[in-house]
């Protein structure tokens, strides 16, 4: 499972639309979608951060090993 497979399915879990999350984020919910599709491989990292704590999660879960903490 990539990083936008687990993403898509902690916000499906979280019954979270693709527009909460963005909203959670600061990112429209098409980017999002390119993020849980691949489109978009490389996030930034306050991103990232931003997407772990909307989905109550860490960074190292969702695939990003060494994450540096802020």
């Amino acid at each position: 499972m990539d990083i936008g497979d687990k993403i898509k399915q902690l916000r499906e879990q979280k019954g979270m639309t693709l527009e909460e999350l963005g909203n959670k984020v600061g990112v429209g919910k098409s980017t999002v979608r390119k993020w849980e599709t691949g489109m978009i491989a490389n996030m930034r990292r306050d991103k990232i951060k931003k997407v772990a704590d909307a989905l109550d999660t860490s960074p190292e879960f969702l695939g990003y090993v060494n994450f540096p903490v802020f």
